[in-house]
């Protein structure tokens, strides 16, 4: 296997996240990437929070991450300033929580105002399972 992928251990038994790694500068928009077990049946979703303490939950076209053949994937945005810390956070999260975190999206879109969410907004079915904490490697500000 390519060299990042050496401190994970075979089979792999919960999900993780691969790309980027702890303390990465990141560009505005990036594909975040990760692996998770052949068992796995729940949606994965990357949240980030940015220095607002804010939840960010972020989506491509599907909502949720993109799963196939154990590895993840999902389309993540940054929108602050040059060298803005960011954790990024990945979720498990059931039916309930998912459909949640979807309708947020839509909602922001309709509005295009990006309000974040705070901790105790988050739903229960949704259950932290890894982070990294990243930093903007340009001025993200307005880009999207």
């Amino acid at each position: 296997p390519p060299d990042c992928l050496v401190k994970f251990l075979y089979p792999i038994e919960k999900v993780q996240v691969l790309s980027p790694v702890d303390g990465d500068y990141v560009s505005c928009r990036i594909l975040t990437k990760g692996v998770y077990p052949e068992s796995h049946t729940k949606d994965i979703w990357v949240l980030i929070r940015p220095t607002d303490d804010k939840y960010y939950p972020q989506s491509d076209h599907t909502n949720t991450s993109y799963k196939r053949d154990g590895e993840w994937q999902v389309v993540t945005r940054f929108g602050g300033d040059l060298g803005e810390a960011y954790d990024l956070i990945i979720y498990e999260a059931d039916s309930v929580a998912s459909a949640f975190f979807s309708s947020t999206i839509e909602k922001w879109k309709e509005t295009e105002v990006y309000t974040g969410l705070l901790l105790e907004e988050l739903p229960a079915g949704a259950k932290e399972v890894d982070r990294v904490k990243v930093f903007t490697r340009k001025n993200c500000r307005g880009v999207f």
